[in-house]
């Protein structure tokens, strides 16, 4: 299973990390119950990065404004995993 979330901003970078920050709590919830392989999240563009809650892999690619995408090859497990695209300025 892959989730694509569009979250509210919600305090959790303690409970899940840096990248997570931009879960809301219903989404943190689903993914500690629900354990899919993989969560594509967004809305917080500062949050650009990957991080894991238990089993799933959690990404955010940055703003797509700036081209920021997320690759993933994913099966019962996550293949490979990157982010792209993100244009630099200058």
């Amino acid at each position: 299973m892959i989730i694509v979330a569009f979250a509210d901003i919600h305090d959790n970078i303690e409970r899940f990390g840096a990248v997570a920050e931009d879960l809301s709590t219903a989404d943190a919830v689903l993914l500690e119950r629900m354990q899919p392989v993989l969560c594509v999240t967004g809305h917080i563009h500062a949050g650009r990065g990957t991080d894991s809650i238990g089993r799933t892999r959690v990404v955010n690619p940055g703003p797509l404004s700036r081209g920021g995408y997320v690759y993933a090859r994913v099966g019962r497990r996550v293949e490979a995993l990157e982010i792209r695209g993100e244009k630099r300025s200058g």
